[in-house]
Formats: structure tokens, sequence, C-alpha cells
């Protein structure tokens, strides 16, 4: 997996995430979120899962409990909750399917290597 200085990993883990998965710059990720319920706004954890091949453009937000499935693209800026089917392009807050993703897409990077300093 392929995480920026600039993302931003909150909460504890469990964050799971297959082989192959670019995070790009600015992106953040939550694994624990208050409980908008509870009377002492109690933190909740819950299990996000990021599959293997998957590309999460900058700036995008990935909620708590999110499944984001096997090469998936989450777009710049999206807004993920909930689950992402497999091989699909998403776009938008809250983020919707806007298209499909070959099945060997990203399944043959090279080493990473920085392309900007």
């Amino acid at each position: 997996m392929v995480v920026d200085r600039a993302d931003t990993l909150v909460g504890q883990w469990p964050l799971r995430a297959g082989d192959g998965v670019v995070i790009s710059r600015a992106t953040t990720l939550f694994t624990v979120a208050h409980d908008p319920h509870s009377t002492a706004f109690a933190g909740r954890t819950r299990s996000t899962v990021v599959g293997a091949w998957t590309w999460i453009a900058s700036r995008a937000v990935v909620l708590v409990g999110v499944a984001i499935g096997e090469s998936d693209v989450a777009a710049a800026d999206a807004g993920v909750r909930g689950s992402i089917e497999p091989r699909t392009l998403s776009a938008g807050n809250a983020a919707r399917i806007t298209g499909r993703r070959s099945r060997v897409a990203q399944s043959e990077l090279p080493p990473y290597r920085r392309l900007f300093r």
C-alpha cells in the first residue's frame, strides 16, 4: 500500500487494505467516529476495508465502516460511505458509481517511485 505523508488515517485499526492499493495525497480514512445519538458523545470503531488494486484519489474522504471493492477508483474529492462494489469508478459527495474499471487495471504496478518532489 502506498500512503502519502499528507494523508490522514483517523482512529485505531482495523484498517484492512489489499495488495497494490494507492492512496493519493491529502486523503482521509476513518476507522473511528462518534456516535451522534450518544449522550456522552461515545466513540465507535468499525472496520474500514480497501480492496486490492484500488486507487483512492487526492482529497477523498473514506468514512468509518466503508468497504471499497477490489480494483475500484474513488475520484478526487469523493466522499465515500457505505460499500462500493468491485471494479467501479465512483465520484461525488456522497460518492456514486460513475463507471466501470477494467479487470486488469493497476494489476501490474511497478515498484513505487515518487513522481514529484
